[in-house]
């Protein structure tokens, strides 16, 4: 029923800017198509993103983005009158928050430090001793495995410490200050 309705509005929302001679329905549904499959391009273009680290190649991505925006600049310029459709409104502006949010992401991860601490560096930590029940912020384990200090003072089991900081981050799990 809702699925119907729906419908049946937006069948009228378009006929009214037909009537009043705003736009080519035909191509404009084309178009909205065509940015309805680029929203789903720059979501899945954040989830990558969020994968990556400063030191990858965001060219492609920029480059990406410009010629999304582009398209969308274009799609005013030919059909204004589409915009007076809510559901195409609602896709149109989705799709520029998405691109907002892909150039924030971009320049965000560009300026991000060194991401991982290399294995010697990870064993010149200065050793820990822990006081009796203290637990690793990582494991959450109080095995007796060797500890480690980082610069922040933040304690962990070395090997916790050492996986997190050569596989994921050069930065402290608890507080995120960095360690090089």
């Amino acid at each position: 029923m809702l699925l119907r309705r729906s419908q049946r509005q937006l069948n009228e929302q378009m006929r009214h800017v037909v009537r009043e001679g705003k736009t080519d329905v035909p191509r404009g549904v084309l178009r909205i198509v065509k940015l309805g499959n680029q929203l789903t391009e720059l979501m899945q273009m954040v989830e990558r993103m969020v994968n990556m680290d400063g030191n990858s190649d965001f060219g492609p991505y920029r480059s990406t983005l410009d010629a999304i925006e582009a398209e969308h600049a274009r799609f005013l310029e030919t059909f204004p009158g589409m915009l007076h459709i809510r559901q195409c409104k609602d896709l149109h502006g989705a799709a520029l928050v998405r691109i907002r949010q892909c150039r924030f992401l971009i320049d965000m991860l560009e300026r991000m430090p060194p991401e991982r601490l290399s294995k010697p560096a990870c064993h010149a930590l200065p050793v820990w001793t822990p006081e009796p029940g203290e637990v690793c912020a990582i494991c959450c384990d109080t095995a007796e495995d060797p500890w480690v200090r980082l610069p922040c003072g933040h304690t962990f089991h070395r090997g916790c410490a050492a996986e997190w900081l050569t596989n994921y981050r050069a930065q402290c799990p608890m507080c995120r200050q960095s360690i090089t």
